[in-house]
């Protein structure tokens, strides 16, 4: 019997199972590429992914530069409105600085120290120009203020006074610069600038300076009250119209109690200085042909006006000098009034000593600084016009003799005065107080028109070397 096979054949055949066998990787994957705020220059050029790295990994394997350094560190908006704010603070800092720089510049354009004049027979202005010692740039003030500065053309002139050994420095804008230099280009000799010439005083002049050392009194009376009050009532409309730096009623009133017996009075330098200062104005307006009721006062009013008043001039400058030590606002305003007089009488150098004088007065007594807060609004106003005043005199004067100013304009932190004061002089809005502060602005402009001619003036006439002067070789 054969075996049967249905069995067999109808199970089913086992299928082979399949094994799947993990291993790691050869490689890891990537990490995730970190968001960046701006991609380097390269990156975007090249529209390709940056990452936060400095140099970046596609510039680093190219051996390129990248260029922008730490540009893509992530920030917030109050880092940035915070960024923003103190870039705007050192933007303020900066443009501070430089308006102080340029302000500095232009003073010093303004007031550097002029050069000499050789005595030859062309009186060509020359620069001296001496070797400094090298010190630390650090300690060389004088490369910072102008010591080193070669691009300036400053030129002076000096002639002889009545002092055959004395010699005078007049700057460019005087007019003894501007007679030197026409003497020069007609060929006179140096002789005409002598004392025979330009500078010699006068007899009487003369005569005021030689009675300078003489004796004053402090007690004796030169003129009677009704005379003396006559004087000042010529003051008032006058002088101080144009310098209101004295109170009228205060003046008056301080005058009053000077006199203690109807026949005499106290000294003061102030009541002095204002009736020497008022005999000077009422002698330059007395007719020439007067001269009998010139000399009623003898010894008073002389016939010069340059002159008159010598008396209470020179008692005047007696009582300032005790007040050296401790000036007060009457120093400073008897200084001011002493200039004004030396200057009517053509002492000019011994006007601008005075000047410095008042100067150097407002200085210790602060005026030049703005009014402390303990002082009202009115004496605050007077305090500024004070200052403002001697400070536009004192820049009238350096442009008339051309010589450089005390206090440069970045040394004075108190304004100019801006404030309308109720006068009773006024008319459609003009008073002696607003006429002050045109005056006041006036020397401001005009100063700063001379810096800038000055400046102007240094390029015309050369830098460095002389010889490129129009002094020297005027042809073009």
């Amino acid at each position: 019997m054969k075996p049967t096979t249905s069995a067999s054949a109808s199970a089913p055949t086992p299928k082979k199972q399949s094994q799947f066998i993990f291993t790691d990787p050869i490689s890891k994957p990537l990490p995730k590429r970190q968001q960046v705020s701006r991609a380097c220059d390269w990156c975007r050029s090249l529209r390709i992914k940056c990452d936060s790295r400095y140099p970046c990994r596609n510039c680093q394997a190219k051996g390129r530069t990248c260029n922008i350094r730490g540009a893509n560190a992530a920030q917030t908006c109050n880092e940035a409105i915070s960024r923003i704010a103190v870039l705007q603070d050192r933007i303020r800092d900066l443009e501070r600085q430089v308006e102080i720089a340029k302000a500095k510049i232009q003073d010093d354009d303004a007031d550097t120290a002029i050069g000499d004049v050789t005595d030859g027979g062309n009186h060509e202005a020359k620069v001296k120009t001496e070797p400094l010692p090298s010190v630390s740039p650090h300690l060389n003030q004088l490369q910072e203020y102008g010591g080193r500065k070669r691009s300036k053309h400053l030129e002076s002139i000096h002639i002889q006074t009545a002092h055959p050994e004395q010699r005078h420095c007049y700057g460019r804008s005087s007019s003894f610069y501007f007679i030197g230099r026409l003497s020069s280009y007609l060929g006179l000799p140096p002789t005409q600038l002598t004392p025979d010439g330009l500078m010699q005083m006068d007899p009487e002049a003369q005569s005021l300076k030689n009675s300078l050392n003489s004796d004053v009194s402090l007690t004796e009376v030169y003129l009677s009250k009704p005379q003396e009050e006559y004087f000042l009532h010529l003051f008032f409309p006058s002088y101080n119209v144009y310098y209101p730096i004295i109170n009228h009623a205060e003046f008056m009133q301080h005058y009053q109690s000077l006199w203690t017996t109807p026949t005499s009075r106290k000294s003061s330098a102030l009541v002095d200085i204002v009736l020497a200062l008022s005999m000077q104005y009422a002698d330059a307006l007395m007719p020439r042909d007067y001269a009998a009721f010139r000399n009623s006062i003898e010894g008073i009013v002389n016939i010069n006006a340059a002159i008159a008043g010598r008396k209470f001039y020179r008692r005047c400058q007696l009582l300032l000098t005790d007040e050296l030590e401790g000036p007060s606002i009457t120093t400073l305003q008897c200084h001011f009034f002493s200039v004004i007089y030396l200057s009517n009488a053509s002492f000019h150098n011994a006007a601008h000593s005075h000047l410095a004088m008042a100067v150097r007065t407002g200085i210790i007594l602060g005026l030049h600084w703005n009014p402390p807060g303990s002082v009202s609004e009115q004496q605050a106003e007077f305090r500024k016009r004070l200052w403002w005043t001697v400070y536009a005199l004192e820049l009238k004067m350096t442009l008339d003799l051309g010589r450089p100013l005390a206090v440069t304009m970045s040394q004075i932190p108190c304004p100019p005065p801006d404030r309308h004061q109720e006068d009773p002089f006024t008319h459609q809005g003009t008073n002696r107080f607003t006429a002050n502060r045109h005056f006041i602005k006036l020397m401001l402009a005009g100063r700063e028109v001379y810096a800038r001619f000055q400046r102007k003036c240094s390029e015309v006439l050369g830098h460095e070397n002389n010889e490129s002067s129009i002094y020297n070789n005027p042809q073009p």
